[in-house]
């Protein structure tokens, strides 16, 4: 009998033998649990951001810096300062002290704040602030946002 529709086929198919190789890379993170709880937030530039209503969730590169206040912000890889505030619990003064760039997570407040509630160390040292920047423009381009836009399940 002819069958219609999509079929299956189980085949094995020999693959070549490659030496294992151990990577070990360090990846910290803080808020995770709260990360999950949001939407996927778009990566932005901090003029994307700025664009942005207050309550949008965003995801931005940099570093979390304290100023001389006291107070916390975070030094966008564009080379822009954002003012943040603490929307988990988190300790700003271990997210200073991370070396290279993280990427934090969190909502756009009304008064142009980004209340951070996750963040995630970039890894390695080598990381390219332009490079980065020149994704982010493409990904919010309207021709092409689809290529970057989060798949459903």
């Amino acid at each position: 009998a002819f069958q219609q529709g999509p079929q299956r086929f189980s085949t094995l198919i020999p693959l070549p033998r490659f030496p294992t190789t151990n990577i070990t890379m360090d990846v910290s993170c803080m808020g995770m649990d709260r990360m999950t709880s949001l939407s996927v937030a778009p990566r932005m530039t901090s003029q994307s951001f700025a664009e942005m209503a207050p309550g949008a969730v965003a995801r931005l590169a940099g570093r979390v810096i304290n100023d001389s206040n006291g107070g916390n912000g975070f030094a966008v890889v564009d080379g822009n300062n954002l003012p943040i505030v603490d929307g988990a619990g988190l300790d700003f003064g271990a997210l200073a002290s991370w070396e290279g760039t993280c990427e934090v997570v969190g909502t756009k407040e009304a008064n142009g704040a980004l209340r951070v509630v996750g963040a995630v160390r970039l890894p390695g040292s080598d990381f390219d602030a332009e490079l980065w920047n020149e994704a982010v423009k493409m990904s919010l381009q309207p021709q092409l946002r689809h290529l970057f836009a989060p798949q459903q399940q």
